[in-house]
């Protein structure tokens, strides 16, 4: 099992990518619903229930939500999975939520409501479309994401690093992401 919550003042060990397992790990950030995702289906729902926790940082969509963290290690173990079923453990820390690589989450919310996402220099819609108003009929109230603060060598360049939910996609497919173990 997954161990996840580590209250000593020591950091978790990291994982160190070999090779052979990059795929694996890329696989779970942007493995949709059953990647690293999953936590934009919590967070989501947690920003509706107590929108008052919601705190920005900068200019961007970067934000601390107070009690969010707690609200996550409620909910463990957080079990994320690539395309070929490899399973991982997020892993929660000081207050922080680490992927199974050892990188820090961070969590965005949309300030501007103008369809995209912004954090450490990098914006992406929050559709599937590199314009999201050119979607026919795309219309959204709430988008939340993702992000790392640094790109791991396994994501490349051209690939998004920032992964959103709008709440079209949230609505969707809630029912089946939050039931599911």
């Amino acid at each position: 099992m997954c161990g996840i919550a580590i209250a000593a003042d020591t950091p978790p060990q990291t994982a160190i990518p070999r090779s052979e397992i990059k795929r694996q790990l890329h696989g779970m950030w942007v493995n949709g619903v059953y990647g690293c995702d999953v936590l934009n289906y919590y967070l989501f729902d947690y920003t509706d229930q107590h929108p008052e926790s919601v705190r920005f940082l900068g200019g961007d969509d970067v934000a601390t939500v107070d009690g969010f963290v707690e609200y996550l290690a409620s909910k463990s173990p957080i079990i994320v999975k690539d395309e070929d079923g490899n399973k991982a453990c997020l892993v929660f820390f000081h207050g922080a939520v680490l992927t199974p690589w050892g990188q820090e989450i961070v969590f965005l919310v949309d300030r501007k409501k103008d369809g995209y996402l912004s954090a450490f220099g990098e914006r992406a819609s929050v559709n599937e479309y590199l314009d999201p108003w050119k979607k026919g009929g795309f219309k959204y109230s709430k988008a939340v994401g993702i992000t790392l603060k640094s790109r791991p060598d396994f994501i490349q360049a051209h690939e998004r690093l920032l992964v959103p939910l709008n709440d079209e996609d949230y609505n969707r497919l809630k029912d089946t992401v939050l039931k599911r173990k």
